[in-house]
């Protein structure tokens, strides 16, 4: 008995344990239970937004690229130097603008050139005027004066072909004598090459011989002397594919400065061959003059009427000789280089100083008040773009915010290639915010609704075929109503039906909604009209 009783108080403690555990978890089962009863009958949290008028948007979305609609490039109509440069990128620039000014030396004695030969042709005609009613002795002298100008004309001629010829072999020979001062230098530069691979050779072979003494004085085969020699000849070889190296890059040098030689003298022979043309085709025309002068003298010899003939060929030479001036004052006016557009430098090619050719542009200068997005869309959806169609546009660089363009141009046919049709938006640019060249993102808009009431898209429940959203009236009672919808985008959804303007419905809900339910309002957020871009309006 003594020995039990132990074993009977521990079950009994034990027990009274178990007791104790299972009252303790029915306890704290009623207090959950009674939790969940007050969670179920608590209202809902809730967010809402407020029904509204908004504006959607359809769209046909695309990417295109900023092209401007006017680039002009301001290029030199004569060679020479850049005396006046002042603008830089990003500079604006206005109509007649003076930009560019060419060195005008050359041009300024044409120009005095031209101006002699109208004075001489003025007083030919003078004195035409004055003689022509002269005796035979006047009329035998001004055949005298004409025959001994075209005999100096012809010499004047035959000077200007041998001095053509002279200048263009002059030329030739230069641009020949350097050309073969460039053969020289790239035979130079491959001998030294040539001493180089050489040089290396001799390094490999001593380094070679090198290690081979070194492993038979390891050996004891040879004296240390040996491998110092071997040694020194390492150090010789180096030095030689040193020198042959500076030789090598000196050739080189030698090399590219004959190459520039010989590109300034080839652009020096081509302007002498273009001024000797010039000077023969004057000096001809010289000769023609006199020609018909001379012709015109004799002709004076028979009658009054031959006399008025030379007047009127001398006045022809005058109205020629004006002419001639005339181009070489517009020549001289080419050297001062205008804006034709109002715009803004968008390169600059050239510095004050330069030397430029004919033709090589200078500057380039851009309209930007108002720029052309120029994209592609398919057939299937380019059918539906008209000129006029409003556009949003976005950009990378502007991700908050959405620009307004509108359709300028369609192209009527599709690329047989990418079946696509090209479409150019018009943007305006007023405040010079987009550049050409930029990427942008295009909505082209295809419908445009004006919807009197609309809520978001989360607003909306789809269950068993029905369409219903939340209604939350000013007391925080819910109710679940069933509505109508119309148009649409990838944000909003407009309701026809089941829904005023101005009423509160629930966005998101944390737990089930019933019908009559109260909920706790948050916030209020509005909808308003679609301002997406055109990557979320659809």
């Amino acid at each position: 008995m003594k020995k039990s009783f132990p074993i009977i108080v521990a079950l009994i403690a034990f027990a009274l344990f178990i007791g104790w555990r299972v009252q303790a978890k029915m306890k704290e089962t009623g207090q959950m239970r009674d939790q969940q009863a007050q969670r179920k009958k608590s209202a809902p949290n809730v967010e809402t937004a407020v029904a509204g008028p908004a504006v959607i948007e359809q769209t046909i979305d695309t990417v295109g690229s900023v092209e401007t609609p006017f680039a002009v490039k301001i290029a030199a109509k004569t060679a020479g130097a850049i005396d006046f440069l002042e603008v830089r990128e990003g500079d604006k620039v206005v109509p007649g603008q003076v930009l560019v000014k060419i060195d005008p030396d050359d041009v300024v004695a044409q120009v005095l050139q031209q101006q002699s030969n109208v004075a001489e042709a003025r007083a030919r005609l003078a004195q035409a005027a004055l003689t022509q009613d002269s005796n035979a002795t006047g009329v035998n002298a001004q055949i005298r004066q004409q025959k001994a100008s075209l005999e100096s004309a012809k010499t004047d001629f035959s000077h200007a072909e041998i001095d053509q010829k002279a200048q263009i072999a002059s030329a030739e020979a230069q641009v020949q004598d350097v050309e073969a001062k460039v053969a020289s230098a790239k035979a130079t530069v491959e001998s030294a090459t040539a001493d180089v691979e050489s040089a290396k050779a001799n390094i490999e072979n001593a380094k070679t011989r090198l290690s081979r003494m070194e492993s038979l004085f390891n050996q004891q085969f040879i004296a240390a002397q040996d491998v110092d020699d071997a040694r020194t000849v390492v150090k010789v070889q180096q030095g030689s594919l040193l020198v042959a190296q500076r030789k090598l890059d000196a050739a080189k040098s030698s090399l590219r400065s004959v190459q520039a030689q010989l590109e300034s003298q080839t652009k020096q022979a081509e302007i002498a061959k273009r001024k000797s043309y010039s000077d023969l085709a004057s000096s001809k025309a010289k000769l023609t003059q006199a020609n018909a002068n001379f012709d015109v003298a004799n002709a004076n010899r028979s009658q009054t009427r031959a006399y008025r003939e030379n007047l009127a060929a001398l006045k022809a030479g005058v109205d020629a000789a004006v002419a001639q001036l005339a181009q070489a004052k517009a020549k001289l006016a080419d050297t001062t280089l205008r804006s034709t557009i109002k715009g803004t430098v968008t390169a600059r090619n050239f510095d004050s100083g330069s030397f430029v050719s004919a033709g090589q542009q200078i500057l380039m200068v851009q309209f930007l008040d108002w720029l052309y997005i120029t994209c592609y869309v398919p057939i299937d959806e380019g059918i539906d773009i008209k000129p006029g169609q409003d556009v949003n546009i976005a950009f990378d660089a502007f991700p908050k915010r959405v620009f307004r363009g509108k359709v300028d141009r369609v192209n009527p046919a599709a690329d047989p290639a990418s079946r696509q049709f090209k479409v150019s938006i018009k943007l305006d640019n007023a405040d010079g915010t987009v550049r050409p060249g930029m990427y942008t993102k295009v909505g082209f808009v295809k419908d445009r609704t004006e919807a009197k009431v609309a809520v978001p898209r989360e607003a909306i429940t789809r269950t068993k075929g029905k369409t219903t959203i939340v209604v939350i009236a000013e007391d925080g009672t819910a109710t679940i109503r069933e509505v109508v919808l119309g148009a649409t985008n990838n944000s909003i959804y407009e309701v026809k039906e089941g829904l005023k303007s101005g009423e509160r419905i629930v966005t998101l809900s944390y737990s089930p909604i019933k019908d009559g339910q109260k909920v706790k309002l948050p916030g209020n957020k509005k909808t308003e009209g679609d301002r997406r871009g055109p990557r979320e309006a659809k």
